[in-house]
């Protein structure tokens, strides 16, 4: 039941694949079909155990920038309607190309560099799912070299982007009156999967012909100018989503309940615990109707 407003009755909801009603895996082929996708997602569970309507923006592959677009763009025609905003954040790194809300995703390095993939696959694999890809995305030799070196070295200008998008979202529902709960998905930046295994980033360096800047992710993080403000949040969900930071994400909640070792989503309990975070602090913060 909403805890604003009788006229306000939905939920409103975006994020990647995390988020994606329609996920499948891909990844996980040798399972069964029912096993790979199909189960309810965390927006429904969260909506019926809050008596709401719900809309859901998510999809597989989706970037910061297309979450909170998605997000923002429904929020003003009909922010009436709208109890709560609860956003499942991706990482940092991906982005669109052309207008991000029409679904256009790139996030080559979060595919790329992953280190279960590289484990099972190998270099060789990558470099020729790099050339596949650009391919397949039309992309040109220069625009995909340009951006492999940006992300390479300018780490902290993603970080910002997306601490500018969640600080935004935050401020925008206060200036309608409404809920919202911030959560990070993914692990917040892509080398969080790769942990400290730089021989890896070494091989792959090599062949994208770029200098890898080993400034931490964290220290980047620690350094935004929004990081305090963004902290002093109690509606953000362990913020700033890094462990060593003291902030979790939901890779951090689901443990062992994803689709399978070769596909780290999160199955239909993964989704049920995703789903009773936002729940419980919901009802903790907005438990007196103040935002």
């Amino acid at each position: 039941m909403s805890l604003f407003s009788k006229k306000r009755n939905k939920l409103l909801t975006s994020g990647c694949s995390f988020t994606d009603e329609s996920f499948k895996s891909i990844t996980a082929s040798h399972l069964p079909d029912k096993e790979r996708g199909g189960w309810d997602f965390w927006p429904k569970y969260v909506a019926k155990e809050l008596d709401l309507d719900y809309v859901n923006f998510g999809a597989s592959g989706a970037s910061n920038d297309y979450i909170f677009e998605s997000i923002t763009a429904y929020l003003h025609k009909h922010h009436d309607e709208i109890d709560v905003v609860m956003v499942l954040w991706t990482d940092y790194q991906r982005f669109s190309i052309g207008p991000s809300f029409l679904g256009k995703f790139v996030n080559p390095l979060a595919v790329f560099i992953h280190q279960k993939i590289y484990d099972l696959y190998g270099a060789k694999h990558f470099k020729q799912q790099m050339e596949d890809r650009k391919k397949n995305w039309h992309i040109t030799d220069k625009f995909y070299g340009r951006y492999i070196e940006h992300y390479l070295s300018s780490t902290q200008e993603y970080v910002d982007r997306s601490f500018a998008y969640m600080l935004n979202l935050h401020h925008i529902c206060n200036s309608y009156g409404i809920g919202l709960i911030q959560f990070h998905g993914l692990v917040p930046l892509p080398r969080g999967h790769l942990g400290a295994n730089l021989n890896v980033v070494d091989e792959l360096k090599d062949h994208m012909n770029v200098e890898w800047s080993y400034l931490k992710d964290t220290d980047c993080v620690i350094l935004s100018e929004l990081y305090d403000q963004l902290d002093d949040l109690d509606n953000f969900i362990g913020f700033p989503g890094f462990k060593s930071l003291g902030g979790f994400n939901s890779y951090n909640l689901i443990g062992p309940n994803v689709v399978s070792d070769k596909d780290a989503h999160p199955n239909a309990k993964g989704q049920e615990i995703i789903a009773d975070e936002f729940i419980k602090t919901y009802k903790k913060v907005y438990k007196d109707n103040k935002k």
